[in-house]
């Protein structure tokens, strides 16, 4: 048989050519690049870099945030994984990436060069590197007590895998994706561990597609990072014209600060996304005449808030749709005409809350469906219980840049879509976390510039759960009737904690529960005079309200009874009000009633104290009268209109005699250093002692001078001075109630009420302000335990027919 040549022709040249150039592209594609990236796997969804392995396991085991997190789908999970490699001992530059499977289990890949690798001789796999290099396809699958690990050596690269599949895998490499890695790689801290994710920002608000690298900045009790991203992607926010330049984002001025999430974005007008949809809607009107626009999850429910560039103007806009409905801790709230909505597709935050009601605080105006959403952010500014005023806010704010594009604080669990994709992450879902972890605030930042996104994030641990706030308001109690005096606390001898008093101006007196439910009412028909005062009077732990009204003395249980033989009726007028001795803490009380001059003493059973003489004073009394202990004797003082006071005995006899008249104004009289101590009318401060000598002082102080001693605890109030136990504290100026002290376990608190701003605040004995006060509150405020779980209870009213209960 004979064969023929046959003669190439043009076409079967050129398709040679072509298959040739297709081989050597191919070839020349997986050409080893010199970094250990070129075998990172194209389906990882976490990859971490280190040049120390050991020292990056040490902190992420150490690190006080992350405990709680340890799945092993996370960053926490890393150190509990790494046992596996443990046998191949890497010392020096490493990547480990983590490959969701089919199958949910996670698959581990560790690339690293061999000449870091140090064989542990005290293992069971002695010479597995020996091993490695002397097989022919340089593979070994190798047993390890943690599970198989399968090998391949590269040149002077090792590749370490959970499963054979994934080794395939880093041996195809990411191909393109290895140069946007480098990239990203080259412009992180390489002294830091770095961490590289993708997809995650993709879950929500459009952030974009790509990869992320951050350095991770791993502190004891916290956790940082900063880094770069990509900002190509054509749906992400980024690339909208409408960006600008980033600007201070204030939004935790006003969000609570248990507030779960709190996002913000800036942006400059017109808003291009509605460029072609001018329709002069709310919505749209909003959006140009703002320049952020933010979203947040409170304890109350959800609400928008737009920074307005001019808020008269905003405002203007706004009140062509909607009225105003009432107010809440004076500040008003307006109702709108029709639903205010966002299109989910242009706005996916702003959508998810379509707003009956809109309200003003600061720049921002904020709008709810809800009531309760605004009451809680509206107490929460009020009371300074706010995201910027946490304890952990400023180390977290220092982590981050002034300004942004965009800015997201809340609960690492809440935020942990914006860091990783569904399957991997800096932390995975909640297991069991402390105390503090439950109550850990984070910060994301991402601010896009020349192409480049980059990303800050920061988190510290609050030093216990009470400084995540500093002060809780529990809750706010509406009343169906304005309270005619002051509410007051009572405690209730079988939780040993406290009940709420008060009585109303239609004279009815109420006893509320801790929680505002109202156990008893009960008529009286005349205002009660002065405060109500709680005693034993059966001596058995049970506790009795204590008062007079005008024409009758009441001892009333905690049921709503009369303790008999009480009350007692009088015919003519009570013109003080009640004042209780107990000599000797024995609870044998004598009751005192002054009817002008008149001095009537009741002992419990409602009988008049025979061995007391005193019973008509040459003139009407100025104030009730007192009882003080000084050594071991007892005084009874009775200031007279005619300026006269008189210091008796427990038998109403001469104890003290003073030969002075003085201009009595509202100042009780205190004990001091052993001596009588009075502000008089005309702000002068006298001291008498025990045997009747006196002494004067001219203050040199306003009208209005308050002083209030306590044992130990002296506080004085001259206009906006505030001094306690001798410490100057300059108080904004203002109109404010006396100074009140209140006992709560072993501390002692100091409280008063600036009327005219509405705030109440609360000292400790040696004069520091609590942290988050002042709160709001329009009366003096009362202080106490009242559910017996050690921290002090403040009552106080924010408005006339509401009541409000604060823990701090």
């Amino acid at each position: 048989m004979r064969f023929h040549k046959t003669k190439p022709t043009i076409g079967s040249v050129i398709l040679l050519l072509l298959v040739v150039l297709l081989i050597s592209a191919c070839e020349s594609e997986r050409r080893f690049d010199g970094k250990l990236s070129f075998y990172v796997p194209a389906d990882a969804s976490l990859i971490v870099r280190s040049h120390d392995p050991k020292d990056i396991i040490s902190e992420l085991e150490n690190n006080s945030f992350l405990r709680g997190y340890e799945r092993s789908d996370s960053l926490p999970g890393i150190a509990a994984l790494w046992q596996r490699f443990d046998t191949l001992n890497p010392q020096g530059e490493s990547w480990l990436s983590f490959t969701p499977s089919a199958d949910s289990l996670l698959n581990i890949g560790l690339i690293t060069q061999v000449k870091s690798i140090q064989e542990n001789d005290s293992t069971a796999v002695d010479g597995w590197l020996t091993a490695l290099r002397a097989r022919e396809d340089k593979k070994l699958e190798l047993q390890t007590d943690n599970g198989p690990l399968f090998l391949q050596l590269e040149a002077d690269v090792l590749i370490a895998t959970t499963s054979a599949a994934l080794l395939q895998k880093c041996l195809d490499g990411p191909g393109l994706g290895s140069q946007q890695l480098e990239k990203l790689a080259a412009s992180l801290n390489t002294d830091k561990a770095a961490v590289f994710f993708k997809r995650g920002l993709a879950n929500e608000g459009s952030f974009g597609r790509g990869w992320q690298g951050v350095s991770l900045e791993l502190q004891p009790d916290g956790f940082g990072f900063y880094g770069v991203g990509q900002t190509k992607d054509s749906t992400a926010i980024w690339n909208r014209k409408d960006l600008g330049l980033p600007s201070q984002l204030a939004l935790a001025n006003i969000a609570p600060a248990t507030s779960s999430f709190v996002v913000e974005r800036s942006y400059k007008t017109p808003v291009d996304t509605l460029s072609n949809n001018v329709d002069g809607s709310l919505a749209t009107q909003l959006l140009d005449n703002s320049s952020s626009y933010g979203y947040l999850e409170g304890p109350g429910g959800k609400a928008l808030a737009f920074k307005a560039i001019d808020s008269l103007s905003f405002q203007e806009i706004l009140n062509t749709y909607a009225s105003e409905k009432d107010q809440f801790r004076a500040i008003k709230r307006y109702a709108l005409s029709d639903t205010l909505r966002f299109d989910s597709s242009l706005y996916p935050w702003l959508s998810q809350v379509e707003a009956t009601g809109f309200f003003r605080l600061e720049d921002y105006f904020v709008f709810s469906e809800e009531p309760l959403a605004s009451e809680a952010i509206i107490s929460s500014y009020r009371n300074k219980a706010t995201l910027a005023n946490r304890s952990d806010y400023a180390a977290i704010s220092a982590g981050l840049s002034d300004v942004a594009h965009l800015r997201i604080y809340g609960q690492p669990e809440r935020l942990r879509p914006y860091l990783s994709d569904s399957a991997t992450g800096f932390f995975a879902q909640q297991s069991q976390l402390s105390p503090q972890q439950e109550h850990q605030l984070m910060g994301l930042q991402y601010t896009a510039l020349d192409g480049v996104l980059y990303l800050q994030g920061q988190t510290v641990l609050p030093q216990a759960k009470q400084t995540t706030t500093g002060i809780q308001e529990l809750r706010s109690i509406t009343l169906e009737s304005s309270p005619l005096a002051d509410p007051q606390w009572f405690t209730n001898h079988r939780t040993k904690g406290k009940d709420i008093v008060y009585q109303d101006v239609e004279n009815t007196l109420h006893l509320l529960a801790y929680n505002g439910k109202s156990l008893w009412t009960r008529k009286l028909g005349e205002p009660i005079l002065g405060r109500i005062q709680e005693v034993d009077l059966l001596r058995n732990g049970k506790k009795q309200l204590a008062f007079a009204t005008s024409s009758r003395l009441y001892i009333i249980d905690r049921n709503g009874d009369d303790v008999g033989p009480f009350p007692i009726k009088f015919k003519d007028e009570v013109t003080q009000p009640l004042a209780i001795f107990d000599y000797d803490n024995n609870r044998k009380y004598r009751f005192v009633i002054v009817q002008d001059k008149d001095i009537l003493m009741y002992d419990a059973k409602a009988k008049i104290v025979k061995g007391f003489t005193f019973t008509e004073a040459p003139t009407a009394l100025a104030m009730p009268p007192q009882h003080l202990r000084i050594g071991n004797k007892d005084y009874l003082t009775f200031p007279l209109t005619d300026g006269r006071l008189l210091i008796k005995s427990r038998v109403g006899k001469d104890r003290v005699k003073v030969n002075s008249t003085f201009a009595f104004g509202s100042s009780p009289i205190f004990e001091e250093g052993g001596n009588f101590v009075f502000i008089s009318g005309d702000e002068t401060k006298v001291s008498i002692d025990t045997r009747g000598g006196i002494s004067r002082k001219e203050l040199g102080v306003e009208q209005g001078f308050s002083l209030v001693i306590s044992g130990k605890t002296k506080v004085s109030l001259d206009e906006n001075l505030l001094r306690i136990n001798g410490r100057l504290y300059e108080l904004p100026f203002g109109v404010y109630s006396a100074p009140g002290i209140f006992q709560v376990g072993r501390k002692r608190y100091i409280s008063l009420t600036d009327l005219q701003e509405k705030s109440v605040y609360v000292f400790d004995t040696n004069g520091d302000l609590l942290p988050n006060f002042p709160v709001f509150g329009t009366t003096s405020a009362v202080i106490g335990d009242a559910n017996r779980n050690r921290r002090p209870n403040l009552l106080t009213q924010s408005d006339k027919n509401t009541l409000t209960i604060y823990e701090f």
